[in-house]
């Protein structure tokens, strides 16, 4: 129930999944103007701080949109979708 462990968590997957990718294809392994994410947040309460949370964790270049949405899990809070184009 706590969105800045959860979004924390998220973006340490997304972290590991970005190195992997990077590993694979011989790539540097950062966020930055080739990423897009889609942050979905359950209520729209939490707009502003998922916002804040985003402009904290990745850089400016990141293109990002924060909506209230679905949330496919139950327990969860907050959910990122994620694209890195190299």
């Amino acid at each position: 129930g706590d969105l800045q462990l959860q979004f924390a968590e998220s973006c340490r997957n997304l972290d590991v999944l970005l190195a992997e990718g990077a590993l694979r294809l011989g790539a540097v392994p950062i966020w930055g103007a080739g990423t897009v994410l889609r942050v979905y947040v359950r209520e729209e309460s939490d707009l502003l701080e998922a916002e804040a949370l985003v402009r904290r964790h990745f850089p400016r270049e990141v293109q990002a949109v924060v909506l209230c949405g679905d949330v496919c899990r139950r327990e969860l809070l907050v959910e990122i979708e994620a694209i890195q184009q190299w």
